[in-house]
């Protein structure tokens, strides 16, 4: 198993609190993976950090609502969509 999938198992188990970001359609990069954290922190890519970077936000609103659903991303104004399927486990509260 990847250190990325033992990262989540373990947030999973632990209920602390993670999204995972996979890139589910584009022009590359599709199966890629990004896990968030609470606190912004991310290990893993999607295969650009300036998309990384946009996912986070829609990552941490996963995280705090459990919602999983798709998001499309556009790096520039001539480029492919990419899509991206976020899924969030919220934090356990005490």
């Amino acid at each position: 198993m990847g250190k990325l999938y033992e990262e989540f198992r373990d947030r999973i188990e632990q209920e602390r609190g993670i999204a995972i970001a996979t890139v589910v359609r584009g022009a590359a990069h599709v199966g890629t993976k990004l896990l968030i954290y609470p606190d912004a922190s991310s290990q893993g890519t999607l295969g650009s950090p300036q998309l990384d970077q946009q996912v986070i936000g829609d990552a941490m609103r996963a995280i705090w609502s459990g919602v999983a659903s798709t998001h499309t991303y556009n790096l520039e104004p001539d480029s492919q969509a990419i899509e991206v399927f976020i899924e969030g486990f919220p934090h356990r509260q005490n």
